[in-house]
């Protein structure tokens, strides 16, 4: 069943959850991480409720034509990981490769997997998602509006039941903040009030919840959490990530606009007001155009 192993050790773990790896490939699967057996034999020691299991992930190699990959991946996690929004946790992980005569140390972003049916699984319905989590479904907009992420669709959203959905996950960040184009980093500046989505009309990167928010009260709950985000936390994160191939001016970017997007969240979602064609309370917020 499990071909080509491959060893690994978290490079660095989220909430101390993943610490020794074995990384395998199946046939009709992608990586996953399975924990390796202790010499212990956990799984014989039934009377403390230990035991030895598996955890699957996704994993993802750095790529030549998204440097900024891993970083806006840790980032973003990260932040999310704060605002507690559904944000699977990650690791950072290596293998050893063989290339001719060398071994390569390769760098995977590995993100815990809960759906392992997603060859099977049906796709998220948004509008059914919307109705049984509104408030969620704002926080996801929310966080894509300040992370300025464009690819925010159908792949990178998992719900737990198509009608009837209770949990959602979200994942995959690597074209967030951060962009690559063959002249360099393409940013924005960090006084931009730009949604920072993908708005092209009729796009399938169109943000799925963008069109469906129907109050601006939806996001009164996710302007105070969002403009919480202490100054320290989004300095030292983005100072993590240049572990993972960004400059210092490029984490120093990053914080400024974190900073000032997460202390104007709402004015720039008020300035972009035309967005949201099913919002018709804005004078709710006093707002005063």
């Amino acid at each position: 069943m499990l071909r080509h192993p491959l060893w690994g050790v978290a490079y660095y773990h989220c909430f101390g959850i993943i610490k020794v790896l074995v990384m395998a490939r199946r046939k009709d699967h992608p990586y996953r991480a399975i924990f390796r057996e202790d010499q212990f034999d956990w799984a014989s020691i039934d009377d403390d409720a230990y035991g030895a299991g598996y955890v699957g992930a996704i994993h993802k190699r750095q790529h030549p034509d998204r440097p900024y990959r891993f970083a806006n991946e840790y980032i973003c996690g990260r932040i999310a990981h704060y605002l507690l929004l559904p944000c699977p946790p990650f690791a950072i992980t290596y293998f050893d490769s063989q290339e001719g005569v060398k071994i390569k140390r390769a760098f995977l972003f590995s993100s815990l997997d809960f759906d392992f049916e997603r060859d099977t699984f049906p796709p998220a319905d948004f509008d059914a998602c919307y109705q049984a989590m509104p408030d969620l479904c704002a926080g996801i907009l929310a966080f894509d509006i300040l992370v300025a992420n464009p690819d925010r669709v159908r792949r990178n959203i998992w719900c737990d039941d198509t009608t009837k959905p209770s949990k959602i996950l979200i994942f995959d960040h690597d074209v967030a903040l951060l962009r690559w184009q063959e002249d360099g980093a393409s940013r924005m500046l960090p006084s931009s009030d730009e949604l920072g989505l993908d708005l092209t009309g009729g796009s399938p990167n169109t943000h799925p919840f963008l069109k469906r928010i129907n109050s601006c009260t939806c996001f009164d709950e996710w302007h105070t959490k969002i403009a919480s985000l202490p100054r320290w936390l989004i300095k030292q994160i983005a100072r993590d990530a240049e572990k993972f191939g960004i400059t210092r001016t490029e984490s120093n970017w990053v914080s400024e606009l974190l900073e000032y997007r997460s202390r104007n969240l709402e004015a720039i979602v008020k300035s972009n007001r035309t967005e949201f064609p099913d919002v018709h309370d804005w004078e709710r917020i006093g707002l005063l155009i």
